[in-house]
């Protein structure tokens, strides 16, 4: 028996929210991408979501054939105002954490007096399959997760991470802040530099004075 081992094409167009990474940043990127691929619901590569889920602007009731779109994607604190929408995608932020490479944060030094400074934040963030239905919010994680592991090494290269890993695929459990709610997360460790240089425009602590007497 022979099996077909072609590989999937996917495409991918370098986003402008790779510029200035930060944590808030990556929310959108992930958001992004699982909206674009929800608004061409014909287009979808897994044959029990083609046709049937599709994502619009929440302030655009129909599609243009007069569909309405069936599939929420949202970031946490949106989603929680109104639990009620499902089925959907949630991002959720955790920690992020600033980690120290040298002594003062120093990057390097450069000519004259200009010093760089340069910190490793390090973080992750869950995509959540959302459902009334396990099974539902089970086949709704299973397609993110196959499709952030394709992209990941391209959000890694354009967006210059030193990390974006998409981890295993969790297990089907109720949603603690909507008991009502099936969800399946999906962890993402990731990893980028922040570089800055500080440049004084008037000697710092100018107008602060130093006195001793309690007066």
């Amino acid at each position: 028996m022979s099996s077909d081992t072609t590989p999937e094409k996917q495409w991918w167009e370098r986003s402008g929210l790779c510029d200035g990474i930060r944590p808030i940043v990556l929310d959108d990127i992930i958001l992004t991408l699982l909206r674009d691929r929800f608004s061409r619901p014909d287009e979808l590569d897994d044959p029990r979501l083609r046709g049937v889920y599709t994502w619009r602007p929440r302030d655009e009731q129909w599609t243009p054939d007069g569909e309405a779109g069936n599939i929420f994607i949202e970031d946490a604190e949106t989603w929680i105002k109104d639990t009620e929408m499902l089925p959907a995608f949630i991002t959720k932020r955790k920690p992020a954490q600033p980690n120290r490479v040298s002594i003062g944060d120093k990057e390097h030094a450069r000519v004259g007096f200009e010093t760089y400074h340069q910190q490793v934040i390090t973080g992750m963030h869950l995509v959540l399959g959302l459902s009334f239905e396990p099974k539902e919010a089970s086949a709704l994680a299973g397609f993110a997760w196959k499709m952030l592991r394709h992209f990941s090494p391209v959000i890694r290269r354009d967006c210059k991470m030193k990390l974006f890993q998409v981890g295993e695929l969790g297990e089907t459990s109720i949603l603690e802040e909507a008991p009502q709610v099936f969800a399946v997360p999906i962890p993402i460790k990731y990893a980028y530099d922040e570089r800055w240089k500080l440049e004084s425009l008037k000697p710092p602590f100018k107008a602060v004075g130093l006195h001793t007497d309690p007066k």
